[in-house]
């Protein structure tokens, strides 16, 4: 690792970017020499708590590394790890919880690098007089609880909303079914409708769904994200591990670009609001909403993460929905992200610095 330097060094400095989080060229690629596969195949969600938001319209990958990309658009987390599983991608950006259970299962993958925490909110219509968790003295049980005999409309079956509602109905003493009616939906984007409709009478969703609803103006957060689950580690970025074991390298490249595109989101918010606005077909301002609304999206995998995970692992075995009780090591490789990305966690959007370099490497 370079020596840090100084902020009048960084401004002297025209070709490398040395913050302390890693160091890489911003003016050209990285050295093709090393080994790297032909292509790559991404999988994302149509989800706003994913770099990929940046990293794919900018073309990222290809200017930095030199390699063509095929990017592929899936409905939820478990439809990737499907995709893990049947070799038709090799990098994925996805919920913990589904690559948690294909792991299990022994799908080849393991998380590299966070992309975000902090996304998903229980949502319900003001009118119909819910408290939210603050109301109820922080108790998320208590909370739950009013919406006995309810619909709530979630993601599909093992993705991280379901994974999430289906723990705090256990945790609350409810039965899924007898108690409280919990339906699962492909199609994400279509639950804000469904809600206003009176179709559901609650919904989990992911960033930015949870602006589109809330920018109606007829409904309202009853628990936030950090009651659903704590310190939730809602998306990573999971690679086959095929890849990182015979192109280390290349993933060590890779990793630092979602560094760089992570770090982008939070410096230029409004420019990575054009990109997504572009790609998810929304407007501006609920991509700037959602930004507000869970804006932490730093790299790095912290202690408080991993922890989250694990307590996530052992709920999956409690509901059935995995075999064993997962380690950290199964989980997660951090030979990446901690050789990048050495220094604590960054805060949210609005809350890093600008740099010049950054700017300069996404934006050309």
């Amino acid at each position: 690792m370079n020596k840090k330097l100084t902020r009048r060094d960084f401004l002297k400095n025209t070709g490398i970017l040395a913050t302390g989080f890693l160091t890489i060229s911003v003016t050209g690629c990285t050295d093709r020499k090393i080994k790297r596969p032909e292509t790559l195949s991404i999988g994302h969600l149509p989800a706003l708590c994913q770099a990929w938001i940046v990293t794919k319209p900018a073309r990222l990958v290809e200017n930095h590394m030199g390699i063509q990309t095929q990017w592929s658009m899936y409905n939820a987390g478990p439809a990737i790890v499907q995709a893990f599983a049947q070799n038709q991608i090799q990098i994925g950006y996805l919920g913990v919880p589904p690559l948690m259970i294909g792991i299990d299962k022994g799908v080849p993958m393991k998380a590299v690098a966070s992309t975000h925490v902090l996304g998903d909110q229980f949502i319900a219509r003001k009118e119909d007089g819910y408290k939210d968790v603050y109301e109820m003295g922080g108790d998320e049980l208590a909370t739950i609880r009013q919406f006995k005999g309810k619909k709530i409309g979630i993601p599909p079956r093992g993705s991280i909303e379901d994974a999430e509602v289906r723990d705090l109905v256990r945790r609350a003493g409810m039965k899924d079914g007898e108690d409280i009616f919990l339906v699962n939906y492909n199609t994400v984007p279509s639950l804000p409708d469904l809600l206003e409709e009176r179709e559901i009478d609650a919904m989990v969703v992911w960033p930015p769904f949870n602006a589109v609803s809330l920018s109606r103006g007829n409904t309202e957060i009853i628990i936030d994200a950090q009651h659903l689950w704590w310190n939730a580690p809602c998306c990573c970025l999971a690679i086959h591990t095929d890849l990182t074991r015979d192109y280390p390298d290349f993933v060590r490249e890779f990793v630092k670009i979602h560094v760089m595109a992570s770090r982008f989101i939070m410096m230029y918010p409004d420019v990575a609001a054009d990109f997504a606005s572009k790609e998810l077909k929304l407007d501006k301002k609920i991509i700037m909403t959602s930004f507000d609304l869970a804006p932490r999206y730093c790299a790095k995998i912290s202690e408080d993460y991993i922890q989250a995970s694990e307590k996530f692992s052992r709920s999956l075995y409690e509901s059935g929905y995995a075999k064993n009780i997962l380690t950290r090591e199964e989980i997660f490789d951090l030979r990446f992200i901690n050789d990048v990305h050495p220094e604590k966690e960054e805060e949210g959007v609005g809350k890093v610095p600008k740099e010049e370099a950054v700017y300069k490497f996404v934006m050309g």
